[in-house]
């Protein structure tokens, strides 16, 4: 899977559903029509890390606990900032050990134009590569407080325009730290969630959004409908 933004601020445009059971297989064959090629069965374990008070001035680029990839530190720059902010940290987990991945910042949402409303949510992320260490003591370190932790398993799909597709359950993680330690789906077990999202820059947003509703319209026929989050 390519063309997944790095080390850079960009803009998130996100529609999600439910899938049932009855309509996985048929939704599976249909993605992978669109995108010329079978998705990737992924799993990955994500850390949600949030402040709400002012902190220090960021610490220097090499930490001794973690490496994150960012020319101005941008998480850091962003955390020394803001009010209220929220952190995801994302690590894969292949054959029991984790891969960590990168720190996914939330930034503000995008208010459309009155004369054209958005279909899909709008938000800014800030996304910084994991290099090597541990970015949970990094984050311990700044003086961010954790908020929760579940794990996330599915199949992921990437069309050749860019649009993410993502088909997955969540699962609490019932000892902390302990992503082996897992308990049932959150949803029932003959329910899926769903999210299709893509990239782009401020000015390219309307576009790209008409790109993810072909695609997204297109499921209609199988009874699938995704929308805005509520």
């Amino acid at each position: 899977m390519n063309n997944f933004p790095t080390n850079t601020t960009i803009n998130e445009i996100k529609v999600s559903g439910i899938v049932k059971e009855e309509q996985y297989n048929a939704l599976i064959e249909r993605i992978s029509g669109f995108c010329g090629q079978k998705g990737k069965n992924y799993k990955e374990w994500i850390n949600i890390y949030k402040t709400k008070s002012f902190l220090p001035p960021p610490p220097p680029t090499h930490s001794t606990t973690a490496n994150i990839l960012s020319e101005d530190v941008s998480v850091a720059n962003i955390l020394s900032k803001t009010k209220d902010v929220e952190l995801h940290v994302y690590a894969d987990i292949l054959n029991n050990k984790l891969k960590w991945k990168f720190i996914k910042t939330f930034g503000k949402i995008i208010i459309a134009k009155k004369e054209s409303p958005f279909r899909a949510n709008v938000r800014t992320f800030t996304f910084s590569d994991i290099c090597d260490g541990n970015p949970l003591a990094f984050l311990e370190l700044i003086n961010v407080d954790f908020s929760y932790e579940y794990i996330r398993e599915g199949i992921k799909f990437i069309t050749k325009n860019g649009i993410f597709i993502e088909i997955y359950r969540i699962r609490k993680v019932l000892k902390r730290a302990t992503v082996l330690n897992v308990e049932d789906p959150f949803l029932s077990e003959d329910l899926y969630e769903m999210e299709a999202y893509t990239f782009a820059s401020q000015e390219n947003i309307y576009n790209m959004e008409k790109e993810l509703f072909i695609i997204v319209d297109s499921l209609a026929n199988l009874e699938i409908f995704l929308s805005k989050d509520l």
